[in-house]
């Protein structure tokens, strides 16, 4: 996904594969769920118990 931030602050165009745009992701949204992925992450049991 290419991004490139836009004035306003806090939101990112979105283009395709082609550099069309497709549209805008709230920043607050994409940290949020980064910050998810890496809670859920470190819950994942690694290796065997005992």
């Amino acid at each position: 996904m290419d991004a490139i931030l836009t004035e306003g602050g806090g939101y990112a165009a979105v283009t395709g594969e082609r550099g069309e745009y497709v549209g805008t992701v709230q920043m607050e949204q994409i940290m949020a769920t980064i910050t998810e992925i890496r809670e859920a992450q470190d819950t994942t049991p690694t290796g065997s118990a005992g």
